[in-house]
């Protein structure tokens, strides 16, 4: 993939809500050199740095095209969950009227997957 190809899966932002799920952050950690964890890194901080290392020659071409192959694909295929747990005790449905997550009940890891499980887990 050219650095053109990249820059412009950046200057693509779609949704700047939406955020990579915990396998994606992990894919992209695994290609990252220096130990850099993605977790709590925005989009554009993300993109910034793959480029910044593959400039610097710290991660290859294949590298550097498979993060943004994750990051081109998380930008297209927006995803919400139906069902959040906040570790505390309560779940949390979302409500596409009011574009955000409202409590459902109370339950645990359990109760969460047994609602996935009937009712899917994306919206």
């Amino acid at each position: 993939m050219k650095i053109q190809q990249m820059q412009q899966i950046k200057a693509s932002r779609e949704n700047l809500m939406a955020f990579l799920h915990i396998t994606e952050i992990k894919a992209i950690n695994k290609n990252l050199a220096d130990d850099v964890d993605v977790n709590h890194m925005n989009f554009d901080a993300i993109c910034d740095t793959v480029l910044e290392q593959y400039q610097d020659k710290k991660i290859n071409n294949k590298q550097a095209s498979n993060i943004f192959e994750i990051l081109a694909d998380a930008n297209e295929n927006l995803k919400t969950e139906k069902f959040r747990a906040d570790g505390a005790g309560a779940i949390f449905m979302f409500s596409e009227e009011h574009n955000a997550y409202l409590f459902y009940c109370k339950g645990g890891k359990k109760e969460l997957n047994k609602l996935i499980k009937e009712n899917g887990r994306f919206v």
